[in-house]
């Protein structure tokens, strides 16, 4: 059994190790200069940074400047707040 997996990245054709993370594939396969990937779409299944791969696939970065990744990106900031308040706060309320 094979080590390796064919991905297709964004419409490139790469090969990576099985088990690679989303996060790493992006890592090592896209510029650093690209908006930032918040998710990604593996074989049309919106998946998170962390999703290992595990089979061959075709996988598209999901980032800032689309409408997905805004909604992500907002999502868990909001998330993240939340759980500030909640921290500092135990009584609030918060309504977002």
């Amino acid at each position: 059994m094979s080590d390796k997996i064919k991905i297709n990245l964004n419409g490139r054709n790469i090969e990576a190790k099985k088990g690679i993370a989303l996060e790493e594939l992006f890592s090592e396969y896209l510029e650093s200069k690209e908006p930032l990937v918040v998710a990604a779409k593996v074989d049309n299944r919106m998946r998170e940074l962390t999703y290992p791969l595990q089979e061959d696939c075709r996988v598209e970065s999901v980032d800032l400047s689309m409408k997905d990744g805004v909604r992500i990106y907002t999502r868990s900031l909001v998330l993240l707040f939340l759980r500030a308040c909640k921290e500092l706060f135990s009584d609030c309320n918060v309504t977002v």
